[in-house]
């Protein structure tokens, strides 16, 4: 039987795209999962050519990756570090022990370089930002290169911000959180919200349900390089604010802080995936509320 390989399949994105495949195509394919703490350390090259060698998936999504902005600030060797090396060893491998799989590297919108009101495609100018934002540059362009060097089938998405069940599990330092799940907490357990610049930043949003379909439809259909992943609504993180504070009834206060590297404006042209049949199902509001009301933020 054909098999397909989901590396981080710990992660939030990860977990959901990890069962979507398993619900569908499990009696057509095996799925395999790397995970750090499970099975297999992706930085570890000799590990990641032994595993390669020995099952040579058909395809392969890339999810794995050290991924907060805050976190990569305060340690941006780490996530340089990390971010490389673990691609770097699963491309390695590919071109080594598998030639022939299709690889879909997952990637960040942040990488682009923006301005306000402006919605980016996939041609647009790159400007990293921060060190997170350059680890995914550096993956993508290994990517590229591997491609275009040695004539592997690879495949490029960068994705938007992403919101769904269970984000409140993947901690980072100083037990910091993503957006959502940060203001559940502080409407549940009546704490203050770090929001950085008066939440003026916007983002274009995604569930995390919609991601994983995005991702099936460019890994068995994408015939491009790179395709771009969001949902259909752009919002300020103020209005996401606005927003759980009117789901759960909270007042939650609010700290104004400032963030090294802030970005005011991710959004995304999404025309190149929308081409292939693919369309978000999910809105933010119907998202948030279901997490509320299901208590798996």
């Amino acid at each position: 039987m054909s098999s397909i390989l989901i590396t981080g399949a710990e992660g939030m994105i990860g977990r959901e795209v990890y069962q979507y495949f398993i619900d569908k195509y499990s009696s057509k394919y095996t799925i395999h999962r790397i995970d750090k703490s499970k099975n297999l350390d992706l930085c570890d090259g000799e590990a990641v050519a032994h595993w390669m060698l020995k099952f040579k998936p058909e395809y392969i999504i890339h999810l794995a990756s050290l991924t907060d902005v805050a976190e990569s600030i305060l340690l941006p060797a780490v996530y340089l570090r990390n971010n490389l090396a673990n691609t770097l060893n699963l491309l390695e491998s590919v071109r080594l022990y598998n030639p022939t799989a299709r690889v879909l590297l997952f990637n960040t919108d942040e990488v682009y370089d923006y301005r306000i009101g402006e919605y980016v495609n996939e041609n647009s100018p790159v400007n990293p930002r921060n060190p997170y934002s350059a680890s995914k540059m550096a993956q993508k362009a290994m990517g590229l290169a591997y491609k275009n060097t040695y004539n592997l089938d690879i495949v490029i998405t960068h994705m938007t911000n992403c919101i769904g069940p269970h984000q409140s599990e993947i901690t980072h330092i100083g037990n910091s959180k993503k957006l959502v799940p940060a203001l559940f907490e502080a409407a549940v357990k009546h704490t203050p919200f770090k929001m950085d610049d008066g939440g003026k930043a916007v983002r274009t949003w995604i569930d995390v349900r919609d991601a994983a379909t995005a991702i099936d439809t460019i890994l068995f259909n994408g015939t491009e390089t790179t395709y771009n992943i969001a949902g259909n609504e752009t919002r300020s993180v103020r209005e996401i604010y606005d927003m759980v504070s009117e789901i759960t009834g909270a007042n939650i206060e609010v700290i104004n802080t400032n963030r090294q590297g802030q970005d005011y404006w991710y959004a995304l042209d999404t025309s190149r995936l929308a081409a292939l049949g693919w369309k978000p199902e999910h809105r933010v509001r119907d998202t948030l509320e279901e997490l509320w009301q299901n208590n798996n933020w």
